[in-house]
């Protein structure tokens, strides 16, 4: 919607939470976009379990920061992927259990030989095209790839029918959050990241004025985390 980057903006009071002591305004604003993206997608729509396996793709981003700590947390083991060294080095920083560059390794046969030939349960995927046939090789059967971004495009390809149907495969759009989903994940976000438990990757903080530099850093792709923009009032 117009507006995203504007000095103040009108909310219904329903809508508005206060940041309590032991967060800060820029972890605070990670929360929707990360924390409660990855919580709605992991739990509400793919039903991830205590002692299930979950390969977490593009594992830099703040969305996928998140999914790598609430997987951990809820018991399952975690698969990461990212682009470079530095980035598999933060995912296994942040609890992954094992990690792979996605650019040059093999998606599929590191997910079968870490799973000892099974195949992951779950596939947390947001980065779209690019690791999407990978994705679905690297399932076990009745597994499930949830997906909640195309960062890489929005066109896909199931590559076999036959496989998807033969396997029982499942593939489960992350849709918008609900409203009363909110609360409760909000006060776990600041409940973890007052004690620590939960680690919020902001990369760097701009100015309203600096939003174009920001953008930029977005395309070059040179980012861990988030980018926060921060308040000029």
């Amino acid at each position: 919607a117009d507006g995203g980057y504007a000095e103040q903006c009108l909310a219904p009071a329903s809508h508005v939470f206060a940041i309590p002591d032991g967060v800060s305004f820029e972890a605070a604003a990670t929360f929707p976009t990360c924390f409660l993206t990855a919580t709605h997608a992991l739990f509400d729509r793919a039903a991830l379990q205590p002692g299930e396996t979950v390969m977490i793709h593009a594992a830099a981003s703040g969305v996928s920061v998140a999914a790598i700590q609430l997987a951990k947390r809820r018991g399952a083991t975690v698969l990461a992927t990212a682009g470079s060294e530095l980035k598999m080095e933060r995912a296994l920083e942040l609890g992954a259990d094992h990690v792979l560059n996605n650019r040059t390794g093999d998606v599929t046969g590191w997910a079968f030989e870490a799973t000892q030939g099974r195949g992951v349960d779950l596939v947390f995927d947001h980065v779209g095209e690019a690791l999407f046939a990978a994705s679905l090789f690297s399932l076990s059967p009745r597994g499930r790839l949830v997906t909640c971004g195309n960062t890489s495009g929005d066109t896909a390809t199931i590559a076999s029918l036959g496989h998807l149907f033969h396997t029982g495969i499942s593939i489960i759009g992350s849709d918008a959050y609900r409203p009363d989903e909110f609360a409760p994940a909000w006060s776990d976000f600041c409940a973890g990241v007052a004690s620590g438990q939960y680690r919020v990757e902001v990369d760097d903080t701009y100015p309203l004025d600096g939003v174009a530099d920001a953008q930029e850093r977005l395309l070059a792709g040179d980012v861990v985390g988030k980018l926060v923009i921060t308040p000029q009032v």
